[in-house]
């Protein structure tokens, strides 16, 4: 049976570089419940199951390497942020 799944665009103002990006990625591969990650220019775009992982966490674990994502637009409630950069 497979698991349900949602996909969540996240801003990152300060992923700027190169390295960054790849340490964004690093984070983002180590979390469970992500199945597919996407950098795209100033965030990532992700498909993630909800009974594994939700959007809170995602962003924490982004936050505690030093990233400062904020909810670009969430599939299921097509819930969008306000991004500053």
């Amino acid at each position: 049976m497979s698991k349900l799944t949602a996909e969540l665009d996240l801003a990152i103002a300060n992923m700027d570089t190169e390295l960054m990006e790849e340490r964004a990625a690093e984070v983002i591969g180590r979390l469970p419940g992500v199945e597919a990650a996407r950098l795209i220019p100033g965030g990532i775009w992700m498909r993630y199951r909800p009974e594994d992982i939700n959007e809170q966490s995602i962003k924490r674990a982004l936050h505690d390497e030093g990233f400062r994502p904020t909810t670009f637009q969430d599939s299921a409630t097509g819930k969008t942020g306000r991004v500053s950069y």
